[in-house]
């Protein structure tokens, strides 16, 4: 795959030096191309032009991206341990409505946290990590669900999840939420990583 995408980078790079020549072949004389000399140095210069532009587009792609972590609270996440997320979920839930209880650090039977609201039980297995999240995530909490007698199984992650674990994940009804969905909801129940008084924010709803 890496070895393709390289080929067509490269591909692309070659076509556009071709297409770069033509048109100073072409158009040479308004652009003051009067001899090889020339030629060289608008060379030399465009290409120097193309490379800062691509460079400076390039950091401000980083800097809203990082603006985005910094408003929903994901830099501070990412920086986390794996109890302090399962903690910050729980506070989260707990100011939602819901009865959150989390499950001891050994033998938790594949569930971090188990919640309780309208009738309803629902597992939650929190993966605070910074690699792909696999299926072992979704088959832990998948076990959760019987042990616990749970109604519904969520996996939450501030990472990503492979393609396996979405399928799996899909085939017993397990909910995912990555990092765009923790971020997304973050941001419309306005939760923030420091302790909030209750009721200054407004629930998420998993869907």
């Amino acid at each position: 795959m890496y070895a393709n995408k390289r080929y067509i980078n490269t591909k692309k790079i070659k076509s556009f030096q071709l297409l770069f020549v033509i048109i100073l072949l072409l158009f040479g004389d308004h652009f003051g191309v009067r001899n090889i000399d020339d030629f060289i140095s608008l060379s030399v210069v465009s290409l120097l032009v193309v490379i800062c532009v691509k460079f400076s587009f390039k950091l401000f792609l980083k800097w809203v991206k990082g603006r985005k972590n910094f408003r929903t609270g994901m830099n501070l996440i990412d920086t986390m341990s794996g109890i302090e997320f399962e903690e910050f979920l729980m506070d989260h839930f707990l100011r939602c409505g819901y009865k959150a209880t989390l499950t001891p650090m050994f033998n938790d039977y594949g569930a971090d946290l188990v919640l309780k609201k309208d009738g309803q039980k629902i597992v939650v297995q929190a993966k605070r990590w910074k690699s792909s999240v696999g299926v072992e995530a979704v088959q832990q909490v998948v076990g959760a669900v019987g042990y616990y007698k749970a109604n519904k199984a969520i996996v939450i992650t501030n990472s990503y999840f492979t393609e396996n674990a979405k399928r799996l994940a899909r085939t017993n009804n397990v909910e995912l939420w990555d990092r765009e969905a923790l971020s997304r909801e973050i941001r419309k129940s306005k939760i923030s990583t420091r302790r909030l008084k209750k009721g200054e924010h407004q629930c998420l709803t998993a869907t």
